[in-house]
């Protein structure tokens, strides 16, 4: 079996129709469908049953209590049984030729890592690429070195994994139901196992913009898991770096984060008082990312201006100005928005 295609499903029967016929639209042979329904109150089970008996080649369904999307992808590839894994979201859509272009880019390459390019809108147009450069086989080094430095690298969704590199065993239990992350903490197993990765300048993959979807909702409990994966990543950095806390790996994964951090709390808190937001303002600040960034300021010089801004408000914990900053910004936004 060359291709599983697994795919998570809570409560998504109005965009789930889509996403299967995708699947049943591949021009090619040599796949299995792996539908793992979380806990779904909806009709989304329904679909899952009616596919699988309908679809013609083999489909798994996996049914379990809720437990969120990081478990539900997890016991899809443990339930799989092909030889490159592909993560497709219950929301999402495949390209008719996904398949196929995938498995050109695996013949020719022998990459363990195939990669691909999305688009938000449903035509495929206007896409997005992972900042590599196409049919150029990176190795072990490289990859490494770019999921360091930059989130782009992170989504499951958007490249196809050889299954040993996935680790299928690995069920990421002390994780629990990650609100942000996921993507990292999975990616982060393949960069650490993959000898060898390509991109290929095809869109295979549309992306729904979802606003009730887990990525567009941010609370202070995004912040708490931001921590448990940037922790985890960390502790990748340095192992790359053979325990050397100064190392290129651990110097380029430093300025991600704060990325990170500060795109969290201007976003968080924008909507709410400063008294309700204070703490998860302290937490941010309190971040080890943020001192490594204080003490070293290049770490920052590729950050745009707000964004270094922003570091070294959290660095002086000036934290009141933080937030005066995210309502102005916000208040910019809507007013954009509005012309």
């Amino acid at each position: 079996m060359r291709f599983s295609i697994v795919v998570p499903v809570y409560n998504v029967e109005r965009y789930l129709p889509h996403c299967l016929e995708s699947i049943r639209s591949q021009g090619f042979a040599g796949f299995e469908v792996v539908l793992v329904n979380d806990g779904s109150t909806d009709g989304s089970s329904d679909l899952c049953e009616d596919f699988s008996n309908t679809s013609g080649f083999p489909v798994v369904v996996v049914n379990q209590a809720n437990k969120g999307l990081l478990a539900a992808r997890r016991a899809g590839f443990a339930a799989s049984s092909g030889d490159y894994l592909i993560s497709l979201d219950s929301d999402d859509v495949l390209h008719p030729d996904a398949l196929r272009k995938i498995d050109e880019a695996i013949t020719r390459t022998e990459a363990e890592v195939v990669l691909f390019g999305f688009s938000r809108k449903e035509d495929f147009s206007d896409p997005s690429f992972p900042p590599m450069v196409a049919d150029r086989v990176y190795d072990s080094d490289e990859m490494r070195q770019l999921f360091c430095s930059t989130n782009r690298m992170n989504a499951m969704c958007f490249k196809a994994v050889a299954r040993p590199c996935v680790g299928p065993e690995i069920l990421f239990e002390q994780f629990g139901c990650l609100n942000m992350g996921e993507d990292a903490v999975q990616s982060a197993i393949i960069f650490d196992r993959a000898r060898s990765a390509v991109l290929i300048s095809e869109v295979l993959y549309f992306y729904r913009p979802n606003r009730a979807s887990i990525s567009s909702r941010i609370g202070r409990s995004y912040l708490v898991d931001m921590e448990k994966v940037q922790t985890n990543l960390a502790a990748y950095a340095n192992k790359w770096d053979g325990g050397c806390d100064v190392g290129r790996y651990t110097r380029a994964f430093a300025p991600r984060c704060i990325e990170e951090i500060c795109h969290f709390v201007l976003h968080y808190t924008s909507n709410i008082g400063f008294r309700e937001s204070r703490e998860a303002l302290e937490a941010a600040a309190a971040s080890p990312f943020v001192a490594a960034c204080l003490n070293d300021r290049s770490l920052l010089a590729e950050h745009t201006l707000h964004t270094r801004f922003v570091a070294h408000l959290l660095s002086a914990r000036r934290l009141r100005l933080v937030w005066v900053l995210a309502r102005v910004r916000r208040l910019f936004s809507s007013l954009m928005r509005g012309c």
